[in-house]
């Protein structure tokens, strides 16, 4: 009996201790770092520890982070590393991330060929980190203090190493465009590297840029009602200028609710749970319609929402969808506009299973055409390349197609017959039998001195 009740008083007092810990660290967060008591200093430094023994412990004993291993296979190349006598476009440059130690990383226009760098930027990982740890201690006490009905801090990235500049884009002065993963600001800096400005609002995923220069990007919205009383993450999609201002603000769940379509289609069905709580949408792809076509105007948007295994197309202007489908894509993401009827779809192609975010992939991933007019949907690049979460796919143009593994951290490049023309990856740093992870890069073909966004 004695031994229960030391027991007990030594849970009870490892309870009061987390929960001193937790509410004094939260006190010191709320304040500028000079106003702090040394009592609050150290609660926070404590609260952290965990965090910072995890980094040492990966950074010296474990794989690098963002460092993939690259399964060997026959004609498998390092980006620029192709033999001359390869098919691969001497045109096409590959815009992506690589970390590069402490605090360096750069992102780099490569020629996916023969290597030639066109542009390269060096991203402030610093501010970045700086921005990141601000915005883990905004999440942490809203969460405490019921602002927030999530704990969403386990989607802010804690290290250098582990910052993924995610779906760079570059501008037409040169200028980058990227985020910083799951979930941070939007940064725009210019051709010396210099920040030009970040967003107020939280993105995530995809980065679009319109033909009126707008930028479009998948964003989180901590202030929706109905999101916060039935404790789920509520996407939305943010417009922004060139300049840094935005323009449009769409949570998605104001945009059911006003087409009537809430209660039919996202409260009737299983919500996924991931790691920090529900997840009922997953947005990962806003693309932003530039002509008109048979069945949709300029100034729509096709949106791709993976926990729903749902593509829809919104219309703005009048805050209607104008068309929405669930399947039979499965867990889906990036959308392309192929001709003025058809949209193809990254088809991931896994089942989700007991509410718990796991998946499990079926025999292949491909590339899902759908067809307007004929109301059918066909599947291509079967058997090629399988990828249970992300993704991407890029038209090359006269049939060529770019697709990136993002789990396995391999490109293809493939030609109208479905041929395998060529497949590569980016080398980490340190470590050239690894992979780094690819960000959802994006691909330019260079025609004399200029290079369109493919």
């Amino acid at each position: 009996m004695n031994k229960l009740i030391k027991i007990i008083r030594i849970v009870l007092i490892a309870i009061f201790l987390f929960w001193g810990t937790s509410y004094i660290s939260i006190k010191g967060y709320k304040k500028e770092v000079k106003h702090r008591s040394f009592l609050e200093k150290t609660a926070i430094e404590a609260y952290e520890l965990p965090a910072v023994l995890k980094y040492w412990v990966k950074t010296n004993f474990m794989k690098p982070e963002q460092a993939i291993d690259v399964e060997k296979e026959e004609n498998l190349y390092q980006i620029g590393k192709f033999p001359e006598n390869s098919k691969v476009d001497n045109t096409l440059y590959l815009l992506y991330y690589k970390y590069l130690g402490e605090d360096k990383g750069k992102v780099f226009l490569q020629n996916i060929k023969n290597g030639d760098i066109a542009f390269s930027w060096d991203i402030p990982l610093n501010k970045i980190m700086d921005d990141l740890k601000e915005i883990d201690k905004d999440l942490i006490a809203k969460y405490y203090n019921d602002e927030l009905s999530l704990n969403l801090t386990t989607r802010v990235r804690k290290n250098l190493p582990s910052i993924q500049i995610s779906a760079p884009i570059m501008a037409k002065d040169s200028t980058l465009i990227f985020h910083c993963g799951t979930l941070g600001y939007l940064y725009k800096i210019d051709r010396n590297s210099k920040v030009l400005w970040k967003s107020e609002k939280l993105v995530h995923h995809s980065i679009e840029i319109d033909s009126s220069n707008n930028i479009w990007v998948c964003s989180t919205d901590f202030t929706n009602k109905t999101a916060n009383h039935h404790e789920y993450r509520e996407d939305a999609i943010l417009c922004m200028s060139q300049d840094g201002k935005e323009k449009h603000f769409f949570p998605l769940t104001t945009i059911f609710e006003k087409n009537k379509l809430f209660k039919k289609l996202i409260a009737s069905s299983p919500n996924h749970e991931q790691e920090y709580g529900l997840d009922p949408y997953h947005l990962n792809d806003v693309l932003p319609v530039d002509s008109d076509g048979e069945y949709w105007k300029k100034g729509d948007l096709f949106l791709s929402l993976r926990h729903q295994s749902m593509i829809m197309l919104y219309r703005p202007k009048l805050d209607s969808i104008v068309w929405q489908q669930q399947g039979p894509w499965l867990g889906q993401h990036d959308i392309n506009i192929v001709n003025d009827s058809i949209i193809s779809v990254f088809n991931n192609n896994v089942w989700f299973f007991n509410n718990s975010g796991n998946v499990e992939p079926n025999t292949t991933s491909n590339i899902a055409f759908y067809d307007f007019f004929k109301n059918e949907t066909s599947y291509r690049y079967n058997n090629i390349f399988i990828s249970p979460f992300q993704g991407r796919q890029i038209d090359l143009g006269d049939g060529q197609l770019l697709i990136e593994e993002t789990s396995k951290a391999k490109y293809f490049l493939l030609d109208s017959s479905e041929n395998i023309i060529g497949k590569f990856f980016i080398p980490y740093f340190s470590d050239s039998a690894r992979a780094m992870n690819p960000t959802w890069a994006k691909v330019y073909k260079k025609d004399k001195n200029n290079f369109k966004l493919q």
